[in-house]
């Protein structure tokens, strides 16, 4: 047995060393993308190459080559790109799994997209306009790609949320936009990154107008959810933004265009033309937080003590004075005043938030939890079990101030009885 162990440990360490050193250099994580067909392919070779750029393993796959894929390794994937289609080879009831393992999803749902994929964002309460619909705006569109319908449109991106948009990329130039509109319900874990402007509505551009579904700003463009392990899904109506076409292309916007987009973008100023558009800087604002790289924050260190006892201890009195810390770490800047805590002491993307109170006087076993959930960045729980006992015995206060009247009335009886002795002993 000593030799034997005395021959697989050099392996054994060679493999070790190995493995750390090919994890030494690896990528943020692996991108699967799936498009319908290998051919069109080439026409987002852009935002490929933005993923690429930021360190991601991306693997595009056909319908058919990815449900292979998925198959056989779908619970170890890390992010899925999905541009879906009328193709049924991909069913989207097997992609819920993936959210519940923690897999984050940016779906395209395009005019185009099959009832079974439309279907997929009803579980999300994201309802995608009819099939063929458009946003239509016949005042922010782009002269250049109009064909009459007024339907490849320009966005302003001033009002987009943080964290999901950079605040470079809202002061930069309003982005392309051709494609399908939804609405979404009221389901809390929903947040609208990107919605129409006021001019805007829904409909068939080969067909004449008659019942409009949406119009205005409830027709949703981009909208974001984050399920609660954290996994997250991001819905996009068009697929055609992710093109190299519309991500190259300079906006042109009609002579009265520029003061509308004006009164959307109050902070900025609006030009009537840009030479480029901001779809990739969109775009790959919208991939870091889908693939969690913006709006992260965690709980690096929690900690609870009473007035010169040690930290963290396992139980307390009743009637202690407790004060309890949580440290939060953040990938950006993360407004302190909106955390129910106090903020105490902040340090680089790190800050400390402390609370201060009185343990109620009662004893048992006693959870101290913070449950911080705000849209566009992760979860934040932290549960800590102490136990609370009374004083013991020899702890209790030798005098206690309410209970003079009881002191007294011992007291006074001694005293009668002392007297009564004495009066009684002087008689006989």
């Amino acid at each position: 047995m000593m030799l034997v162990a005395s021959l697989l440990l050099p392996v054994l360490l060679h493999i070790a060393l190995s493995e750390a050193l090919s994890t030494a250099g690896t990528s943020l994580g692996s991108v699967l993308a799936v498009v319908e067909s290998p051919s069109s392919t080439p026409a987002f070779s852009s935002f490929w190459q933005s993923v690429e750029d930021r360190g991601y393993e991306l693997r595009v796959r056909s319908y058919e080559d990815a449900a292979s894929e998925l198959r056989q390794q779908g619970n170890t994937l890390d992010h899925l790109i999905v541009f879906a289609s009328s193709v049924k080879k991909l069913s989207p009831q097997s992609l819920y799994r993936l959210v519940e393992t923690g897999t984050n999803l940016l779906v395209a749902l395009p005019p185009s997209a099959s009832e079974s994929w439309r279907d997929f964002g009803r579980e999300f309460e994201v309802d995608t306009d009819d099939r063929g619909s458009q946003i239509i705006d016949h005042f922010s569109y782009d002269v250049a790609f109009d064909d009459g319908s007024h339907s490849t449109i320009v966005i302003p991106l001033a009002a987009a949320p943080d964290p999901f948009v950079s605040a470079a990329t809202r002061a930069g130039p309003p982005i392309l936009y051709r494609g399908a509109a939804h609405a979404i319900g009221r389901l809390p874990l929903l947040t609208p990154i990107l919605h129409a402007l006021s001019t805007s509505y829904s409909s068939d551009p080969d067909s004449a107008v008659e019942d409009v579904r949406l119009a205005g700003t409830a027709a949703c463009l981009v909208t974001a959810f984050q399920a609660r392990n954290n996994a997250r899904v991001t819905f996009v109506g068009s697929t055609d933004i992710f093109t190299d076409t519309l991500i190259n292309a300079p906006v042109e916007l009609p002579g009265s265009a520029a003061s509308l987009l004006a009164t959307h973008s109050p902070t900025h100023s609006v030009q009537s033309s840009y030479p480029q558009s901001g779809n990739l800087a969109f775009l790959e604002d919208l991939t870091r937080w889908t693939f969690h790289e913006t709006g992260v924050i965690h709980a690096t260190a929690v900690e609870h003590r009473s007035a010169g006892e040690a930290i963290n201890p396992s139980s307390y009195r009743v009637g202690d004075e407790l004060s309890y810390a949580i440290d939060i770490a953040s990938s950006g800047t993360y407004p302190a005043d909106d955390f129910q805590l106090e903020a105490a002491e902040t340090s680089g993307q790190t800050a400390r938030y402390e609370a201060n109170f009185t343990i109620p006087d009662r004893h048992g076993v006693f959870t101290m939890r913070v449950d911080h959930r705000r849209p566009g960045w992760t979860n934040v729980e932290a549960r800590t079990v102490v136990s609370v006992t009374p004083p013991r015995h020899d702890e209790y206060d030798r005098f206690i101030q309410g209970a003079l009247p009881y002191y007294g009335g011992a007291l006074s009886v001694s005293a009668a009885f002392v007297m009564f002795v004495v009066l009684w002993t002087l008689q006989s």
